[in-house]
């Protein structure tokens, strides 16, 4: 007697409901009639609403494969071959392990399966995936270009019907505050932080964490990184895959410039101005550069001058190695330097706190002379600007009143073709004039000659900020510093240590408007020394 089992599955469960399964069943018994007469009670495996591109995650199938390489089956029915499997790959594996089983495979649409079937078969179910696939993009790209929402829900936004959302008022608030709060330089762990310690649930419904507000941005995830906030909507943002080894679908970022823009200003979260979102991308933007040169190591630094320490002796790093102890990583982990010194973290960060009060200060005289000759060299950039504009608008003027003459002396009698060709040069000549003009932008004002006193008052004020009991400002504090200061030199023994600044950089902080040329040139001097 043979020993017969079918399998049937649909994969929609919106287009097709639980009857489905008794169907294929009853169709696969009336097929086994024939095949295997007096074949007995048929097995039946089944996977309800699951979708045939992946033989991985069908507890069914995998039954049905468990059975069959038990020893307990000698024939296999379906249906038609696509509700074993749609992946081509899957089907010949399948037909693979049926076929060193002993196992006949057949449908009741194919009749008997075999290699040559599989193969073509197997080619039509992948051509149907793929064009099932660009039909859908197809047809939801049509919905966005017609205003609908595709793809998945976002924080602050809630579904009112299919493809239309709006803003939850409540949330909208939050998300809100989180976009001022990241752009006055508070990081997303303190946002996140303040956020379920009030309470405020997340978009689950959970707790809020910091990569649901950085997200990833090469793929657009990450409530900062999310443009609907400001009446944009970025569709496809990623394009999902299944992975044939686990069946699970693996979402892949859409390159830049296959993403389309559309604008839904009915989105846009009330109070977040241009200003406000210009801010977050430019922090964003910032970390990424500081990231890059490696300087925080891929998330913000966790003390004042993090991954700033260097030996003195082989020039690598100088970072933590016990309890807020530092010593040269070299000498610790790779035995290739000479430098034992161990120093603390906080005696460090003293010293360089105190060097930015007294000693970068400590010569009144050449302090005053350094900041007297950056503020001529920027006064001196500033004044040269000024005078290309106003050079610029003197010769507009007078390309204008030639053109007036012109007309004038047309109007006159005099014959309009020999006046043409100066008449379009000129004209000309204005364009270019007034395009120059929009490319200069207006010059700072002249700095103040007390720069010195100024720059002192900004450096105690800095200071007093890393004290503070205010998260904010700490943390805007730490950064700032970090811009200033490029590397501490720790060497061997009990010499002093060693801060290089930017001073230049410094004083362009001050200043508020350096020009990249003048910053260049006073970063050479530098500013430094002993501490």
């Amino acid at each position: 007697m043979k020993r017969v089992i079918d399998y049937s599955r649909f994969s929609d469960d919106e287009l097709q409901d639980e009857r489905s399964i008794p169907d294929q069943q009853r169709i696969c018994e009336d097929f086994a009639e024939p095949i295997a007469p007096g074949c007995g009670p048929i097995r039946h495996f089944e996977d309800a609403g699951i979708s045939g591109a992946s033989m991985i995650t069908r507890p069914g199938l995998q039954a049905l494969l468990q059975a069959v390489t038990a020893g307990e089956v000698d024939i296999v029915i379906c249906e038609a071959l696509d509700r074993l499997s749609r992946n081509q790959a899957d089907i010949a594996r399948i037909y693979q392990l049926l076929d060193y089983a002993g196992v006949q495979l057949f449908t009741v649409e194919e009749g008997k399966i075999d290699e040559m079937v599989i193969g073509f078969k197997g080619t039509m179910n992948a051509l149907f995936l793929k064009s099932l696939a660009a039909k859908t993009r197809r047809g939801l790209l049509g919905q966005v270009e017609r205003g609908f929402m595709a793809g998945g829900l976002s924080y602050p936004y809630r579904v009112v019907s299919r493809g239309v959302w709006e803003i939850v008022p409540e949330h909208g608030e939050v998300a809100l505050r989180i976009v001022q709060e990241f752009a006055a330089n508070l990081s997303p762990v303190t946002i996140t932080t303040r956020l379920n310690r009030e309470g405020i649930p997340g978009p689950d419904g959970g707790l809020w964490s910091p990569t649901t507000l950085h997200g990833w941005s090469s793929r657009a995830t990450g409530l900062l990184n999310n443009e609907l906030l400001i009446g944009i909507y970025v569709w496809p943002k990623q394009r999902y895959r299944k992975d044939p080894r686990t069946g699970k679908r693996i979402g892949r970022p859409v390159p830049d410039s296959e993403r389309g823009r559309y604008p839904r200003p009915h989105l846009r979260l009330a109070g977040l101005t241009d200003e406000l979102w210009a801010a977050v991308k430019a922090r964003q933007a910032a970390t990424r550069r500081a990231m890059r040169v490696a300087r925080v190591y891929g998330r913000r630094p966790k003390f004042v001058f993090s991954g700033l320490t260097k030996c003195g002796s082989c020039e690598g790093t100088f970072g933590v190695a016990g309890r807020d102890e530092l010593r040269c990583y070299n000498h610790v982990k790779r035995g290739m330097c000479a430098n034992t010194r161990m120093i603390k973290r906080q005696e460090v960060e003293a010293r360089a706190l105190r060097a930015l009060k007294e000693r970068f200060l400590a010569d009144p005289v050449a302090f005053a002379g350094f900041c007297a000759g950056f503020q001529e060299a920027q006064n001196q950039e500033r004044m040269e600007l000024r005078g290309r504009i106003i050079a610029t608008k003197r010769e507009v003027d007078r390309v204008t009143r030639g053109i007036r003459k012109i007309i004038d002396a047309i109007v006159a009698g005099v014959p309009g073709e020999e006046l043409k060709t100066k008449m379009e040069d000129m004209q000309a000549r204005k364009t270019a004039l007034v395009a120059q003009m929009a490319t200069l932008e207006q010059p700072e004002p002249l700095l103040h000659p007390s720069m010195a006193d100024v720059y002192r008052k900004k450096v105690e004020q800095l200071a007093e900020a890393l004290e503070h009991e205010d998260e904010a400002q700490r943390s805007a504090a730490r950064e700032g510093l970090r811009d200033f200061v490029t590397a501490i030199i720790i060497p061997q023994g009990n010499e002093l240590l060693t801060v290089k600044g930017d001073l230049g950089r410094m004083l362009a902080a001050v200043a508020s408007g350096v020009g990249r040329s003048t910053l260049a040139t006073a970063a050479q001097s530098g500013c430094g020394g002993g501490i």
